[in-house]
């Protein structure tokens, strides 16, 4: 709840407030923190910047300008935009430590690309492929670290 306050600072330190609660999905998860800006000049500005408008729909080049920062501001856009999709690694017995993964599902892999190409930024290389069967338009994606 402490990063929900701050959230909420930092939108009204820039003229939007915000309001801040929590919603718990089902009984044996813990209660998630919303942080809820009900303004339509944010929403303009942030598609101004690049920001994907919709639900899952994604440009194929979104946020153009984020390729141009400095490699530690690439790096703080990713961990706080990917991080929690990243697959955590660990040695399996036989000793192997498998590729960092990152699944995403959509109608198309410009959301996927996007995260690619900002770790190419980072100077790593990356491999993005479909993982498994579609579902009707949806495909689910996997990009891994190599």
């Amino acid at each position: 709840e402490e990063d929900g306050a701050a959230l909420r600072a930092d939108f009204a330190a820039v003229g939007f407030p915000a309001a801040c609660y929590r919603r718990r999905r089902r009984p044996d998860h813990r209660p998630e923190v919303h942080v809820r800006v009900a303004s339509t000049a944010l929403h303009a500005l942030l598609a101004g910047l690049g920001a994907p408008v919709g639900k899952k729909a994604w440009p194929e080049h979104p946020m153009p300008w984020l390729r141009a920062l400095p490699r530690w501001a690439v790096a703080q856009f990713l961990s706080g935009f990917a991080s929690a999709e990243m697959m955590t690694p660990r040695v399996h017995a036989n000793g192997v430590i498998p590729n960092l993964e990152l699944k995403q599902a959509g109608s198309d892999a410009h959301a996927i690309q996007f995260v690619a190409a900002l770790i190419d930024v980072l100077g790593f290389e990356t491999s993005v492929a479909p993982s498994g069967p579609a579902r009707g338009e949806r495909r689910t994606w996997v990009l891994q670290l190599l």
